[in-house]
């Protein structure tokens, strides 16, 4: 039994992950590349509020971590890619004296020819107002130095699976667009559908709400904890866009819609629907040896109660340059392992696992 099992796992890894290539696209199978690139990753969340089973969108507190970019470094060759990131003395983009956000952020993305998942679990604590002057009131700000209010207390944890169909693989290529080991030669485009289920919680010592604020909220609306479970099926499109014959294109997928939502907050359960929104986006040049641009992901959530709409946004951005050198001992080869051994795990499964069809 032991035996058999090493076999059939044996063959499973000596088959190659991506299909013959098309008219549309190319595959890099006999390249490595290395991968230079500088990232940001943020989940912020907002609170606008509700009346009469509307959102006031215009009127909204904008919760938002200080977290540092990071900078990684990557080595990749067909589905196998080591990897060495830190993060950056400082980010520029906030103000400086602000106290960093403590967090965790686990992500792994997976983009296969018809496949893409993206799992996230991420813990964030930490946040400030990043729209103070439009949230307090004039003689607040006045009288404290310190004008985005930090909120040590406030916790945000996101859990989170997204399965995306792919269903025109044939002509379009996310790997082209992503993960650069193949190329997109015509512009094409695809259908998707995506998948989610996902968890939730925003917790605080105090209300989520502050004092002195300008924005009417509803007294019920001031609570420190509340919770999301999330389940959403939703249609969307992908498209990639050649520029000229240069290598340069532009390439994005979006899709959203509506799902279901339970939201636990005050010792009651609510069933209810929140939106839901994804979008990958790239911008750059794909040539023959070099690859270089700007890359985004950005997944969406509002969830509505009945006096507060709660909405978050996780956004990765990233600016990246890759490098692709070619290996003469792969060339023409669509695994690691040499043709001679696959024989042999063939010839070996054909005696201990008879083919039935005959």
């Amino acid at each position: 039994m032991k035996r058999i099992l090493f076999l059939i796992l044996l063959s499973i890894f000596t088959k190659s992950t991506f299909a013959q290539d098309s008219l549309y696209y190319k595959t890099f199978n006999d390249y490595i590349t290395f991968k230079l690139n500088h990232t940001y990753r943020g989940l912020s969340f907002l609170l606008s509020p509700r009346k009469d089973g509307l959102t006031q969108y215009s009127k909204a507190i904008w919760y938002r971590p200080n977290v540092r970019s990071i900078m990684g470094m990557e080595v990749a060759f067909k589905d196998i890619s080591i990897g060495w990131s830190f993060r950056l003395a400082q980010n520029a983009i906030f103000n400086p004296g602000e106290n960093e956000s403590e967090y965790s952020d686990f992500q792994l993305h997976y983009i296969g020819k018809k496949m893409i998942y993206d799992l996230y679990y991420q813990n964030f604590q930490g946040y400030f107002i990043d729209n103070s002057e439009k949230v307090f009131i004039s003689d607040f700000l006045k009288q404290n130095e310190v004008v985005q209010q930090q909120r040590d207390d406030i916790k945000l944890r996101n859990v989170l699976a997204n399965v995306t169909y792919l269903f025109n693989s044939d002509e379009f290529s996310y790997n082209a667009a992503f993960t650069h080991k193949q190329k997109q030669l015509k512009s094409a485009g695809s259908f998707i559908i995506t998948g989610s289920l996902g968890y939730v919680k925003i917790k605080g010592d105090s209300s989520h709400i502050p004092n002195y604020t300008t924005i009417n909220f509803s007294r019920d609306a001031y609570i420190n904890n509340i919770e999301f479970y999330l389940l959403s099926v939703v249609p969307g499109y992908a498209y990639t866009l050649l520029l000229g014959n240069k290598g340069f294109q532009v390439s994005g997928s979006v899709s959203g819609f509506t799902g279901l939502q339970i939201n636990q907050a005050v010792n009651r359960d609510n069933l209810g629907f929140f939106i839901k929104g994804n979008a990958r986006a790239y911008l750059g040049y794909h040539g023959q040896v070099w690859v270089c641009g700007i890359s985004g992901l950005t997944d969406i959530q509002a969830f509505n109660t009945q006096h507060v709409q709660y909405r978050t946004n996780n956004l990765s951005a990233t600016i990246f340059l890759v490098y692709k050198l070619k290996t003469k001992w792969m060339k023409g080869r669509n695994s690691f392992y040499s043709d001679k051994l696959i024989e042999k795990v063939n010839e070996q499964k054909e005696k201990i696992i008879p083919n039935t069809n005959d």
